[in-house]
């Protein structure tokens, strides 16, 4: 099993997000990922490629990925050429994770029509592939003319694509090395939408036992159950009620349950003490199968010694209980000097 977090996010708050950063490869983490949204005071990153360019030049080991960045707003060139850049910096590090988007009001601000926002996403997508193949030949579509040109520097990377509904599933399966599903639906949409994902892969004699299985979840850690709710209540629900469930309309969030923890967050978050955030992991692993498990650690407001105590307890108490070499379980990371 693999572990990621999603840090600090907001533009004005890169130090913080650079040190959560940087404790959370001490600590033994296996991967940093940034979101995109824009004008979102205090949330979000509007380029989160950039900024992994900068988590690039702090870490040594961790993936850097996206998670995702909104396809439609940008030229399939520009995002092939930035994400290969990002793996040059990285040293083979970078995976591009890519999803349609929904917000009206970004795609409004872009000045990109939503009617057909699927037709360009899909097409973007047919895209990157192309330049990926390196084979010499233009690419023409409905929304993108690409004149023969080589890719430099040339250094290939994984794409994922997120997304719901039987399209984004089939697209994923058709141009991307893996789905890497959102953090609002609960298990059984996750099911739902992984057993439509592997069955286009078995179309196309994908064999889905060779993709990664990802998965995102909320999760707030403290060194007690009271005091992991108490947080949750302060810094992870707003999301769901003021953003998710309230202003974004969310079409996997009911308003109506996005202002009660429990109802919000059943088999959607994981929070508590460290014996509850392993109990937590576990019945995901098991009901979901997932190989690969991220966790946003940020909701407006969290304060960054909160998110570092929290990288702290997941690397000493939590992360050694999956990490096995054959033997047993592998020795707790120890805190930096």
């Amino acid at each position: 099993m693999k572990f990621g977090i999603q840090p600090t996010e907001g533009g004005a708050r890169t130090a913080e997000a650079l040190a959560e950063v940087v404790h959370a490869e001490e600590m033994g983490f296996d991967s940093i990922w940034l979101s995109e949204h824009h004008g979102v005071h205090n949330h979000y990153w509007p380029s989160p490629l950039l900024m992994l360019a900068a988590f690039a030049a702090r870490t040594e080991r961790v993936l850097l990925g996206t998670n995702i960045v909104i396809l439609p707003f940008y030229h399939p060139l520009r995002v092939v050429e930035e994400a290969a850049m990002l793996q040059v910096l990285s040293g083979g590090r970078a995976i591009l994770g890519v999803g349609m988007g929904y917000r009206q009001e970004e795609y409004a601000a872009f000045g990109v029509p939503t009617h057909d926002r699927g037709r360009r996403y899909e097409e973007a997508l047919a895209a990157i592939r192309h330049l990926m193949a390196r084979d010499g030949r233009p690419f023409h579509g409905r929304y993108f003319h690409i004149a023969p040109i080589a890719v430099e520097p040339w250094a290939p990377f994984p794409v994922w694509a997120g997304g719901w509904g039987r399209e984004n599933l089939r697209r994923a399966a058709r141009y991307a090395d893996a789905w890497i599903p959102g953090l609002v639906a609960d298990l059984r949409r996750l099911r739902e939408c992984r057993a439509q994902y592997e069955a286009y892969l078995r179309e196309a004699g994908v064999d889905p036992a060779s993709r990664p299985r990802v998965l995102t979840r909320e999760l707030v850690i403290a060194s007690t159950r009271t005091k992991a709710l108490e947080a949750a209540e302060r810094y992870l629900l707003p999301i769901y009620r003021d953003e998710y469930g309230g202003s974004w309309r969310h079409r996997l969030v009911d308003p109506g349950r996005a202002r009660d923890l429990e109802a919000m967050g059943t088999e959607r978050f994981i929070v508590g003490s460290p014996d509850d955030v392993i109990e937590g992991i576990r019945f995901f692993a098991e009901q979901f199968g997932c190989d690969h498990l991220i966790f946003r650690l940020y909701g407006p407001h969290t304060p960054h010694t909160f998110i570092m105590e929290e990288i702290a307890l997941l690397g000493r108490e939590v992360l050694p209980v999956f990490r096995t070499n054959g033997q047993g379980a592998r020795a707790p990371a120890k805190e930096p000097a």
